[in-house]
């Protein structure tokens, strides 16, 4: 037996390890009408009673900051900030909320839930483009809408940044998936600033490029063609990366871990940070 060699007409063009498939649903624009029509609905009883939390733990922070940000935009970048995430995307969006309805905490918690469904209406549709069938994609999104794991990226204000990440990411891989199936320049350039923005919104951003990386070569994409279009988003993550590093308090828990490590312990963190990379 013979094994293939990746771009022969034997090599698989997509990955399949589920059935072609299961309810036969249509291609139509009214499919994902409904199917999102059905997020917000499960939403609505999963969620409902969170609209009705106060702020808790580092909520707090929002009624402390953002009224400075409305007197002086100056305030975003000062090191004595009560937040100190380093997450542009998440803090400038709160900092539009606050603008908009003031610290009153059910709008705030509607945000999160509305930034949950939207991710896993995206993520649903990215399944798609990465060669899922639709069924099969539209169940994947559906059991990341009621997934407890996420319950507290959802339960607490502060934790905004991980729906808003995960939407981001779900995004820049539907584009980057589209643009695999017919390759388009507008595509590779909003794959290439949603996966930028997603980097501002948390560090895990990251791991975006390996994942689109072992995606195309398991999809039998050619290696000159895949490093063409993601070598250059590497690039791009590098000032990102930079501006994020810039902007994080320095009194962040991040900066006061890595000041405690010594070096054999980091040499061991590092360990960690591969292992769980592969």
């Amino acid at each position: 037996m013979v094994c293939p060699t990746p771009g022969s007409p034997a090599w698989p063009q997509r990955i399949s390890i589920v059935p072609n498939t299961v309810f036969n649903l249509a291609s139509k624009p009214y499919t994902i009408l409904a199917y999102a029509a059905i997020l917000c609905i499960l939403a609505a009883i999963s969620f409902s009673g969170f609209t009705e939390l106060p702020f808790d733990t580092h909520d707090r922070e929002i009624a402390l900051d953002y009224p400075h940000l409305s007197e002086d935009p100056a305030f975003f970048f000062a090191q004595d900030k009560a937040s100190t995430s380093g997450r542009i995307l998440d803090e400038l969006v709160m900092w539009g909320a606050y603008a908009t309805w003031g610290d009153n905490p059910k709008y705030f918690h509607l945000l999160s839930i509305s930034c949950h469904v939207l991710a896993s209406l995206v993520l649903a549709l990215a399944c798609t483009k990465l060669g899922c069938n639709r069924e099969w994609s539209l169940i994947a999104g559906l059991l990341f809408l009621l997934n407890v794991a996420h319950i507290q990226a959802i339960y607490y204000i502060s934790a905004l940044e991980y729906p808003l990440t995960i939407l981001f990411v779900a995004a820049a891989i539907y584009h980057y998936g589209a643009h695999s199936q017919s390759p388009s320049r507008y595509r590779l350039t909003a794959f290439y600033a949603l996966a930028a923005a997603s980097l501002l919104g948390h560090i895990a951003a990251l791991m975006l490029w390996p994942f689109c990386l072992c995606w195309s070569i398991c999809a039998g994409r050619r290696w000159r063609k895949t490093l063409r279009e993601l070598v250059p988003l590497l690039v791009l993550f590098v000032p990102v990366v930079l501006l994020v590093i810039e902007t994080t308090p320095t009194r962040a828990s991040t900066w006061e871990t890595a000041d405690s490590l010594s070096n054999e312990e980091a040499l061991t963190l590092l360990g960690h940070i591969l292992q769980t990379l592969l």
